[in-house]
């Protein structure tokens, strides 16, 4: 049986608001790999480094459980930001077994900072346009979509022995 879908200015709004969050998360994906490329590494390198960039020093087991890769993956992808000085491993004082992978600050600064310059530029002066009050919602929304999608990506992880769709 059809069901007759009723357009309301609300369910418009909605499917513009559900259309733009993909565009965006389309458009973020093609910047990071544009970024990636400029870098000479690899998106997921990009990934792990702005996750280091959020959290800070991480060990590896924890930047394959943030990122969904496997260690031995990891262990590659930080050997890849190593072997560039992106990255560093630093054993931990107190337990020489524990190393965990910071940011090379000065390699940091000189070569990965001044492509977000323009980025960071623009989206400074877009946000002027915006109240205080907006921010905040605009904040929120983003946070929560955010959380929304972390979610959405353990369930999609969780089965790791389900059938590819289609």
């Amino acid at each position: 049986m059809n069901e007759l879908v009723v357009s309301t200015p609300r369910t418009e709004v909605v499917d513009a608001l559900l259309k733009a969050q993909r565009a965006l998360g389309s458009q973020t994906v093609l910047w990071s790999q544009a970024l990636a490329t400029r870098l000479g590494i690899h998106s997921t390198d990009v990934q792990a480094m702005d996750i280091l960039g959020r959290r800070g020093p991480l060990g590896a087991g924890e930047l394959a459980a943030e990122t969904g890769l496997t260690t031995a993956a990891v262990t590659s992808l930080i050997d890849r930001l190593e072997a560039r000085d992106f990255v560093r491993r630093v054993r931990d004082p107190l337990d020489r077994r524990r190393v965990s992978v910071e940011f090379n600050d000065a390699i940091t600064i000189e070569e990965v900072m001044p492509l977000y310059a323009d980025l960071t530029n623009a989206a400074a002066a877009m946000l002027d346009r915006y109240s205080e009050a907006e921010m905040v919602l605009i904040e929120r929304f983003l946070r929560e979509t955010r959380e929304m999608l972390r979610r959405e990506t353990e369930r999609l992880r969780a089965d790791a022995h389900a059938e590819p769709a289609g």
